[in-house]
């Protein structure tokens, strides 16, 4: 038998032709590994006995016993030693160990032929070790050196993102997931994600990705960020345009529309529908005065006279009022919701 070789594999009652690959020779009558790639699928697990054949002239070779059915592509000397020890425990923890992606409770009792209760338990020692972890009880088992690699990673992703645009302290969590977890299902991905959050790596915010400590903007953007702040605080309920923001600060509107964002995160200004940005101030303080007067339910009209409001502004307010739940539109009207 030599590497290269096209062989008939014999498994139950089915007949596959393998290719043949071995790391070392076989002499007559003697036994090693080899790598058989089948050029159909079969239903196999570790464990099952097989039988190889000469095509032509049709002869037996040997048989030999399925050591593992889903094999990476490149076969180290350690799964050879591993999978050759007979020790499943030990055949598990390489499993887990050599998966980018990380190997479900089901993956791996399916692979090894045993019920999804017996695999915790085998792999208990690696657990404790610390060489495997666990997420979720179960439902992933991944390598700790993947999982601390995986986490550099999304820290860097984050950071690189984060420097790319003006006045972000955070990443998006679907751009980061994109650039670090390929090969992973989205469902294992946002898993991972979650526990770097657990164990403090990173903070996850609805949809984007903070650095611990990073909340701060760097001493030129945030001295730019509380003048823009200043501007809205000073122009209540008649904001000035990102527009009007940029010229009058001098600035680039790339610049003012990161910042604008950075102030809605940080709480310092509300987005409205529309586009529009108003002082986060200005706004409580409508809803302040809006429940203590005792209207409801209010008119458009009503409303803008109450707050002497233009209805182009009038009518964003009064949504982004309804998106925070400080009204509920009945008709033509609002009513104010109680707090």
């Amino acid at each position: 038998l030599a590497s290269g070789d096209e062989i008939a594999f014999h498994h139950f009652a089915s007949e596959h032709v393998a290719r043949v690959r071995l790391w070392d020779e076989i002499p007559p009558g003697a036994s090693g590994a080899a790598l058989l790639t089948l050029e159909t699928p079969v239903a196999a697990r570790g464990g099952d006995r097989f039988i190889v054949r000469r095509l032509s002239p049709a002869a037996t070779i040997g048989g030999g016993e399925v050591l593992d059915v889903h094999p990476p592509r490149k076969v180290s000397a350690e799964d050879r030693r591993v999978f050759l020890s007979g020790d499943p425990a030990e055949r598990l923890a390489r499993r887990a160990a050599r998966s980018l992606s990380g190997v479900s409770r089901e993956e791996l009792a399916r692979e090894e032929g045993l019920r999804e209760e017996e695999v915790r338990p085998m792999l208990s020692a690696s657990l404790a070790s610390g060489a495997i972890r666990e997420l979720d009880s179960g439902r992933l088992f991944l390598a700790r050196t993947r999982w601390e690699d995986l986490a550099s990673r999304t820290a860097t992703a984050a950071a690189e993102e984060i420097k790319r645009r003006p006045g972000a302290v955070d990443a998006s969590r679907a751009a980061v997931l994109e650039q670090v977890f390929g090969g992973f299902s989205a469902r294992d991905a946002e898993l991972v994600l979650r526990s770097f959050a657990d164990a403090g790596k990173v903070l996850l915010e609805g949809e984007s990705v903070r650095l611990p400590g990073e909340r701060a903007l760097p001493g030129g953007e945030q001295k730019m960020a509380d003048r823009i702040a200043a501007l809205f605080d000073a122009g209540g309920l008649e904001p000035p345009s990102p527009g009007d923001v940029a010229m009058k600060l001098s600035a680039k509107p790339k610049i003012v529309e990161g910042l604008l964002a950075y102030l809605v995160k940080e709480k310092r200004l509300a987005r409205l529908p529309g586009g529009f940005f108003v002082s986060r101030g200005a706004v409580d303080r409508v809803v302040a005065d809006l429940r203590a007067s005792g209207k409801s339910p209010i008119s458009v009209p009503e409303f803008k006279e109450m707050f002497h409001l233009t209805r182009r502004m009038a009518i964003p307010l009064l949504e982004h009022l309804d998106e925070t739940k400080v009204t509920r539109r009945v008709g033509d009207k609002r009513e104010v919701v109680k707090n």
